[in-house]
């Protein structure tokens, strides 16, 4: 269940609009947080007899007033996701590490964003490639599938979460 902290702010309209949203696209989940005009910190959990999956939604806004600095503050948006019991061969990891980032073969380089480094076993390349556009067309930070998790972060409020986790399992 989510607490709704009620409130006439156009922050707080918007919050809980992408609140419902949620609650309507995730109807089989168990969804429960807060949301306030200040942002929401959301989980919603599904455990079925296949998979479990875990599906994390934050948005803070803090604030930057104070006597030297004057401003709106920013908003951080973050969605996490963690499907378990997904029975695949391979594994994958794309990250955020410079330093790893140095040993990729050029091909790779060619085709990951800097900073970002690619580790992969037991991948066919086609998949590899499939996962690699995934990753730079929603703008993903994170993406791991190793020991049957998927581990996936992204720098925004995912719309339909659902949807790319269906695209990487069919992948996968």
């Amino acid at each position: 269940m989510i607490h709704f902290e009620e409130d006439s702010s156009p922050f707080f309209i918007e919050n809980k609009k992408f609140a419902n949203h949620l609650e309507h696209i995730l109807k089989d989940f168990k969804i429960e947080g807060e949301c306030n005009s200040f942002g929401f910190d959301l989980v919603a959990t599904k455990n079925d007899n296949q998979k479990l999956l875990v599906l994390k939604f934050l948005k803070k806004t803090p604030s930057r007033n104070s006597i030297y600095f004057q401003g709106d503050g920013t908003d951080n948006i973050s969605t996490e996701i963690l499907v378990e019991h997904i029975y695949r061969p391979g594994e994958i990891t794309i990250s955020d590490n410079p330093l790893k980032r140095i040993l990729l073969s050029s091909d790779l380089k060619k085709e990951i964003p800097s900073p970002f480094f690619i580790d992969s076993k037991d991948l066919p390349k086609e998949k590899l490639m499939q996962i690699i556009h995934i990753f730079k067309d929603e703008k993903l930070y994170f993406l791991n599938f190793e020991n049957k998790k998927l581990t996936i972060k992204i720098n925004r409020a995912l719309e339909n979460p659902i949807e790319m986790i269906e695209k990487i399992e069919q992948i996968l």
